[in-house]
């Protein structure tokens, strides 16, 4: 199956007779409120209509009509069509809709006994409302709208298969039936005049909730608690796993879908991890020649085995096979978006890169997918592994030094999110013939740096073992599939300004680390055009080595540091008042403390000053319920009074001793409560003697 099919004339004839009979059709149009039977129309629809929340409400109200009828518990016996309880809900682009009228269709069609809420994500069909005269200039803006809705169904919808979109306007209408790899789309079909059965048979087709034209997985099901229950079969054995949770999933529709599973073997109660790809081949010789050639590389992760099942397609489409491809991991934990602190995250992103790097240069197998998909990590790592690529069988090619510029751009794949700025500009119409990049090594490292740029972009750093998500979740990871917003993001890492593109709570490591990563990749991008602009193709792969060896130490760096703070961390002494005491080297940077102040001695001008000064304060003003501190005492500056010179003293720093002798403070503050009896003394003295 192609990504997009196109369903001719007698394609959509034979959907539309499957749905009811015209006898049923005809029976409903004659006790239509809204189709007028001497006319032989739809009365409540006029045949050009501008405003376009007027023709959306037309619509709705035909629509809620043939559903109720076709649908409802009080449709007499026998039933055209089995009953299907559902509802068409209008969602108007007006007022605040209006701002989010991109993200949302016109009108929705919802399964009423699944659906728990009004989010149209959750709807089985979509549906949007446009005037004849905006057909043409809506096509590709309006193509772009359903992939972008479908793709939001199957991401809320885990369990859907298909989805399916209609388009409608006065005259005509058009469908649309999409799966996790490809879509068809039909041609404008008239239902006017006499043609009317044909809008009555489309609405009945996208309400039934199962879609158009296809079967169900045999491999998969959904059991009374809403999880996933698959049937995989292991050689001659047969196998049972439950879904525990979902682990991640990434749909690149017109493309292909790859979502992953934390499992539990019913018979075991073992956990696995579960891969589930679906594509239109099955797998050939090539897969199994990259499984041999990567045997024994070390941070390649194999599966324990893997099971293919066909979903075959009516004959009302044209080459509708869908393959379905399981694949069971043991032992390799969670992949990368969901690990449980910092370092290992590094870790497991280093371990993928030197497998990648030995793939590449000792293999020559280019892996071409790399996303967080196919980056798994060990919970408890045994040996020195911290991190394991899969999924080479896919997408993965083998490299030959005289091949390397036989690849084409149709092959270059992988998630978009991930890919690198160079590939994306290929698919740019705009951009040169002479420009177009195969795909490399340097691409593939480029990926390594956007898995680690969506992972922390997208969530907070682990607590309690955990990564906490961004709710809802950041512009950047659906702008990373344009290259403009990417080379933006690149340039903002290469400039030092991380705290841009994700949370400073990942620390300065994570910071300097996407400083480091980002110039390194923002110097590769013009320098690659011009090497592939050229021919250089070997002094491209002669620079591998180096690529890879910097990248590498880039990771070596910030582990390190990490580490380094943890163990500081671990090692702290804490006092009885919970703060910290660090006896060690910090890698932080430190703040420049305050200057310390030295209390200068009094020194009094007149004596009208020293009788009116306060020089001491009470020992039991003292603020003594703090820790206490060190005393120095200071030498008296001495005056030209005779008065007895005051004793100043300056607060060093606290102690860890609360044993601390206040005798030093005690006398201190006896001298000082004492100095101005003795001026007083002094000055009756003086007077004494110039009376006598």
């Amino acid at each position: 199956m192609s990504p997009s099919n196109v369903l001719e004339g007698h394609h959509v004839e034979v959907l539309l007779s499957s749905t009811v009979s015209d006898v049923e059709v005809n029976k409903y149009l004659d006790s239509s409120p809204v189709y007028g039977s001497r006319k032989k129309d739809w009365t409540a629809l006029p045949t050009v209509l501008k405003k376009h929340l007027t023709l959306c409400s037309t619509i709705f109200s035909i629509f809620t009509e043939i559903v109720n009828y076709f649908h409802s518990t009080d449709t007499p016996d026998p039933r055209p069509v089995p009953p299907t309880p559902c509802t068409i809900h209008l969602h108007p682009r007006v007022g605040a809709a209006a701002a989010n009228a991109v993200a949302c269709p016109d009108l929705s069609v919802m399964i009423t006994d699944t659906a728990t809420s009004l989010d149209w994500s959750k709807c089985v069909s979509f549906i949007d409302v446009i005037t004849d005269d905006r057909v043409r200039e809506t096509a590709t803006q309006q193509s772009d709208r359903f992939h972008s809705f479908a793709e939001q169904c199957f991401l809320t919808q885990t369990s859907r298969l298909v989805v399916c979109g209609l388009v409608i306007t006065e005259t005509v209408f058009r469908l649309y039936r999409y799966d996790r790899f490809g879509h068809w789309v039909s041609g404008w079909v008239p239902y006017r005049g006499g043609d009317a059965g044909n809008l009555v048979k489309a609405l009945v087709l996208i309400s039934s909730g199962k879609g158009f034209g296809s079967k169900s997985d045999t491999g998969a099901a959904i059991n009374q608690n809403g999880k996933h229950v698959f049937s995989l079969k292991k050689g001659r054995r047969h196998m049972s796993f439950t879904e525990i949770r979902l682990l991640s999933q990434s749909l690149r529709l017109p493309e292909a879908s790859i979502v992953c599973w934390e499992v539990e073997e019913h018979r075991t109660h073992k956990k696995y991890l579960l891969k589930q790809c679906i594509s239109a081949c099955e797998h050939d010789d090539l897969g199994a020649e990259l499984v041999g050639r990567l045997h024994g590389v070390k941070g390649v992760g194999n599966p324990s085995f893997s099971h293919t099942s066909k979903v075959p397609h009516d004959a009302a489409l044209p080459d509708g096979d869908v393959f379905v491809h399981y694949k069971v991991f043991e032992g390799y934990g969670d992949t990368i978006n969901n690990v449980q602190n910092r370092v290992q995250f590094l870790k497991a992103l280093r371990s993928c890169i030197s497998a990648h790097e030995v793939s590449f240069i000792d293999k020559r197998i280019l892996h071409r997918d790399i996303s967080i998909n196919n980056i798994l990590y060990p919970k408890e790592s045994q040996d020195v592994t911290h991190g394991y690529l899969v999924d080479f069988e896919h997408r993965g090619i083998v490299i030959d030094a005289k091949e390397r510029n036989t690849i084409k751009e149709q092959e270059m794949t992988g998630d978009p999110t991930f890919q690198s700025i160079n590939l994306l500009r290929n698919k740019d119409p705009s951009n040169p013939r002479q420009f177009q990049q195969r795909h490399d090594y340097l691409d593939d490292l480029e990926s390594f740096f956007w898995v680690f740029i969506w992972t922390t972009a997208g969530q907070l750093p682990p607590k309690d073992g955990w990564l906490r998500p961004i709710v809802p979740p950041p512009a950047l990871h659906k702008d990373l599939k344009d290259p403009f917003h990417k080379e933006l993001a690149l340039q903002r890492c290469k400039d030092g300004r991380a705290h841009v593109v994700f949370d400073a709570e990942w620390g300065p490591e994570f910071m300097d680390l996407a400083m480091k990563l980002g110039r390194f990749f923002m110097g590769k991008l013009d320098k690659k055009r011009h090497l592939w602009k050229t021919g250089d193709l070997e002094g491209l792969m002669d620079r591998a080595q180096d690529s890879y060896s910097t990248v590498l130490g880039y990771f070596d760096e910030a582990i390190q540091r990490l580490e380094w703070v943890d163990l500081s961390a671990d090692a702290m002494p804490r006092m009885d008042s919970g703060a910290q005491v660090d006896h060690g080297p910090d890698v932080h940077p430190q703040r420049k403390l305050p200057k310390r102040r030295r209390a200068p001695a009094n020194i009094p001008a007149s004596t009208s000053e020293k009788e009116n000064e306060v020089v001491a304060v009470p020992v039991e003003a003292a603020p003594l319920a703090r820790p206490a501190k060190r005393v120095r005492l200071t030498r008296a500056t001495v005056g030209d009074s005779d008065d007895i010179p005051e004793v100043s003293a300056r607060v060093i720093q606290p102690t860890r001793d609360d044993n601390v002798d206040n005798t030093a403070i005690e006398r201190i503050s006896v001298e000082q409560q004492a100095a101005p009896t003795l001026r007083k003394s002094k000055r009756l003295q003086q007077s004494a003697k110039k009376s006598s």
